[in-house]
């Protein structure tokens, strides 16, 4: 399912499309599933929906008795091909040039309206040396993707390749192929091709690094005048500016020069392994704590689980059961007009796998021990339905 231009209101990207891959092979324990925000991605067919006529951007066609572009699909255009022979096949798609030890991922909707075999067409990805000569070729049969025999008559589907470039290789023809000796016809838009280890949702072409946010009037809360619990399970694979010496942060709110807009943010500090907890009060006053310094190693590329609770005037941050750093309030806090980012500060990239997150308007039950207990146990909690991910 395609998701585009679509603001949930929840997670999103800068154009307001959905940006989050639930991720199978990655938990903390058993029991949970665990979600990234999708890095920003480019789309190298420079033409993934067709323009009226020429297939800009499409250099490996060869001929099929016809092919048309027509309005509708998934993504409001798509390229009908029709072959009437009953010979081979021909292929579709396009050259790209790759580097060897990368993973790409070819993924294209499909829909078959007819044909004579059950075998209609297979995604390939042929590698290529600098003379062309092919040094290995890939296929969505042989790989256990998803694959596109006998698929007549059951509409749109998204189909996906992945594999990583070989040694000496300099380019990947990426394209469609239809089975042999047949007759029938196929629906085609949405191709995309892109360094990525994992099909990420449809982009047209270039997509920004995604985010995760739970705005204001979906938390459930006022952070400002209210008493909760933000709880989740966090992987940090990186720091906010692409390396692992920047931030590694979540945070209520925003930060303004002139402090008129409240925040409370939490997590790694910039260019430093300790936790920093900093907090604005209603008189426009910042106050924090920070923790002592942590092996870098221990935390990046590992799941932690850490709590942030506001129970009265006592603001707590926990990390995989430990108290980390704490402030008392002396005022009230800054009211706030944004909400919740998880693993990014405002205006920055999201930097790891989430999972098991909880808001919850009651800290009382959330004492040191218990939080030290839900840590050890490594069980799930309840976390709200319905989160909108693909």
């Amino acid at each position: 399912m395609a998701l585009v231009k679509t603001n949930y209101g929840l997670i999103y990207n800068d154009n307001g499309s959905l940006c989050v891959t639930l991720r199978k092979d990655d938990i903390p324990f058993p029991g949970v599933t665990s979600f990234a925000v999708e890095e920003g991605t480019t789309n190298l067919f420079t033409n993934p929906i067709f323009a009226t006529g020429n297939e800009s951007g499409f250099n490996y066609v060869y001929d099929w008795a016809s092919r048309t572009i027509k309005d509708g699909g998934p993504f409001g255009k798509y390229i009908e091909l029709v072959d009437t022979s009953t010979s081979i096949g021909y292929p579709y798609g396009a050259v790209f040039p790759v580097t060897e030890g990368q993973t790409y991922t070819f993924s294209v909707y499909a829909n078959m309206l007819e044909s004579n075999l059950q075998g209609a067409c297979y995604l390939f990805l042929y590698w290529l040396d600098a003379n062309n000569t092919i040094i290995r070729a890939d296929t969505s049969d042989t790989l256990g993707e998803e694959q596109m025999p006998n698929f007549v008559g059951k509409g749109w589907r998204r189909y996906k390749i992945t594999a990583t470039a070989p040694t000496g290789v300099v380019k990947a023809r990426a394209f469609v192929y239809s089975s042999l000796d047949h007759t029938g016809k196929v629906q085609l838009t949405g191709f995309q091709f892109e360094q990525k280890p994992f099909a990420t949702s449809f982009t047209e072409g270039t997509r920004p690094l995604g985010r995760f946010y739970i705005p204001l009037d979906r938390l459930g809360f006022d952070p400002a005048t209210d008493n909760w619990v933000v709880a989740y399970w966090k992987k940090p694979t990186g720091t906010h500016n692409g390396t692992l010496y920047g931030y590694n942060t979540c945070s209520f709110g925003r930060y303004t020069v002139d402090n008129s807009v409240g925040y409370i943010w939490w997590g790694k500090e910039y260019n430093q392994n300790i936790f920093r907890l900093n907090i604005l009060l209603k008189n426009q006053v910042p106050t924090g704590a920070t923790s002592s310094p942590f092996d870098p190693n221990w935390f990046f590329n590992n799941w932690h689980f850490e709590v942030l609770k506001r129970e009265d005037n006592i603001v707590s941050y926990y990390v995989d059961g430990e108290l980390k750093c704490q402030v008392t309030l002396t005022e009230p806090l800054q009211s706030f007009n944004y909400g919740l980012s998880l693993a990014c500060l405002v205006g920055s990239a999201h930097t790891s796998l989430l999972a098991n997150i909880l808001l919850s308007r009651d800290p009382s039950v959330w004492t040191d021990d218990y939080i030290r207990t839900i840590y050890q146990a490594k069980k799930p909690f309840a976390v709200p339905p319905k989160l909108p991910i693909v």
